[in-house]
């Protein structure tokens, strides 16, 4: 298959979501003094990851609104501690936000592959992060020179894996679907959303707990994988 456009999803995928929020944590955790009401850094860490995984998922599906995510996920992490405090929630949420954007690190390869890709083709992101953030993200860990086109959740009003922020990706690239491919770490977001698109799609296999049954274009292990495919 000759592919012309190669669109890649954000967190996960290029910019390192679990590590940048690690160090994010890590600056909350002894900026609130978290350390007297967890037992130590690593629990709250794992806790939070597990909780916010679980409200994005109640976001992918509408049972909660974008506001609500970023505080809930705050709430719900102090609850465990036993402490029920909506306003230090907020400020938790605030202070993540402020400060997680601007963290840079990558995916192991990801500045060399695209060096090489953006001399055959051309590079777009499709993510369902907010705009105000995602942005931040891409300008300051290096990305946003790769890029001609990233497609939001709010510039399209439709969370991956809906088929509608694909088709709006596309015609934002002026691409068309048999000269395009989805990279993504994501398989029910970027993999199975992509494909009922009718785009070809790249499975980037770092989820922990993958599909008993992986159906893509392509499977990789890392990002320099995209090399032997391209």
């Amino acid at each position: 298959m000759d592919y012309k456009y190669l669109f890649f999803d954000l967190d996960g995928t290029l910019w390192d979501f679990n590590a940048n929020s690690e160090d994010t944590l890590l600056e909350l955790y002894t900026h609130f003094h978290l350390d007297q009401s967890f037992e130590d850094f690593h629990s709250m860490r794992d806790l939070f990851m597990t909780l916010n995984n679980r409200l994005w998922q109640a976001y992918r599906e509408g049972q909660i609104d974008r506001e609500r995510l970023k505080w809930y996920r705050f709430s719900l992490l102090l609850e465990e501690a036993g402490i029920r405090d909506e306003t230090l929630a907020r400020e938790l949420d605030q202070f993540y936000l402020s400060r997680s954007p601007y963290k840079t690190k990558l995916i192991s390869g990801a500045m060399e592959v695209l060096d090489c890709l953006e001399k055959s083709y051309d590079l777009h992101i499709i993510t369902n992060g907010f705009n105000d953030v995602q942005f931040k993200k891409i300008e300051n860990s290096g990305l946003a020179p790769f890029f001609k086109t990233v497609t939001t959740a709010e510039h399209s009003g439709h969370l991956k894996p809906d088929v509608h922020i694909f088709k709006m990706a596309l015609d934002r690239a002026g691409a068309t679907q048999a000269e395009s491919i989805m990279i993504g770490d994501q398989y029910h977001v970027d993999v199975i959303g992509a494909r009922n698109a009718g785009m070809d799609q790249i499975y980037l296999m770092s989820e922990e707990e993958l599909p008993e049954k992986i159906e893509s274009t392509f499977q990789i292990g890392e990002l320099r994988g995209l090399l032997e495919i391209f």
